[in-house]
């Protein structure tokens, strides 16, 4: 339900005429002008809003040859999880044996096979505790770094949330995931040297994990430049100033009816107001030309002498 803008009378559903049932005001031209106004002003600060987030989020992504160099190592680490393997643990019970590669899909079959449910539990057992713990660390550090890995995808494609500060929170996060994978080479190290002829527990690295510690590495370094090295954000002239007072006017420090419209002036605007002036000039040029005419027409219309029947005098 709404009400009469003029007299404030409730409209209701069944109330399908333009007209109010009880001021008679015509409600679709009730306070037409400033209504006009009023919109204009609105879409004008919107606008310049969406031209604002626009331009961050081609900056976050394109900005510099720094960002578009991030764009291309965050695949990095997502290749390597997918195509190289950081390594193997291996399972060598009399009977029992299984050999787990540190890989994205091989790691989900032996999940499915039961293999890393059977190393978790036997980590709390009295046979060959240590060994599987070591085991069980090592899983550990590699699904933190899978998962460090995702989240530095994810967070780059939110990059556009905030250009300045995206770069910083990604930088940390793919460090830390580097540093786990340093971590799981030191376990897996330490794993392999306290084994004796690796009875229950064999563990070895690959290339595969140096691979993904490195790409984790530059992502955290591409991230740290462009922390250092901002690019610049360029705006279309008036955007950054109307978006400020769009703020303000959200938080209550301006009016919004107090507002001018245009609300900033722009070479743009300048422009469309000289073109709406050159309309109402030649407008009115029309208008006076035609009342000129008319005024002209009229008098010699009364100048005529007026003309009588021959035919009346006989």
């Amino acid at each position: 339900m709404t009400h009469c803008p003029k007299c404030g009378q409730k409209l209701h559903l069944y109330n399908v005429s333009q007209f109010c049932p009880n001021c008679k005001v015509n409600l679709r031209f009730c306070n037409f002008e400033e209504n006009f106004y009023r919109e204009a002003k609105e879409a004008e600060l919107n606008l310049a809003r969406m031209h604002v987030k626009l331009r961050h989020m081609k900056v976050a992504f394109i900005g510099s040859k720094l960002a578009i160099a991030r764009l291309i190592a965050v695949v990095l680490p997502i290749v390597a999880i997918v195509l190289f393997s950081a390594g193997s643990l291996g399972i060598n019970l009399p009977f029992f044996r299984s050999t787990i590669a540190l890989k994205g899909i091989d790691l989900y079959n032996a999940f499915n096979e039961g293999s890393i449910a059977y190393i978790l539990k036997m980590s709390s057992s009295s046979l060959a505790a240590e060994q599987f713990a070591a085991a069980r660390n090592i899983l550990f550090c590699y699904a933190a770094a899978v998962l460090f890995a995702v989240f530095v995808l994810v967070l780059t494609i939110l990059c556009f949330i905030s250009y300045k500060n995206m770069p910083k929170i990604t930088a940390v996060v793919a460090g830390v995931g580097a540093v786990v994978s340093v971590v799981m080479q030191l376990v897996i190290s330490s794993l392999a040297g306290s084994i004796s002829g690796g009875l229950v527990i064999s563990a070895s690295s690959s290339f595969g994990l140096y691979i993904l510690a490195a790409a984790l590495a530059v992502v955290a370094v591409s991230n740290a430049l462009l922390i250092k090295f901002k690019p610049k954000v360029e705006y279309e002239e008036g955007d950054w100033e109307r978006y400020q007072i769009l703020l303000k006017v959200k938080s209550g420090e301006i009016d919004f009816d107090s507002l001018p419209q245009p609300i900033v002036e722009t070479e743009e605007t300048r422009q469309i107001e000289e073109e709406i002036a050159k309309g109402l000039k030649h407008f009115e040029d029309e208008q006076g030309r035609k009342e000129i005419e008319e005024g002209e027409s009229a008098e010699a219309s009364e100048k005529e002498p007026a003309v009588t029947d021959p035919s009346e005098n006989d």
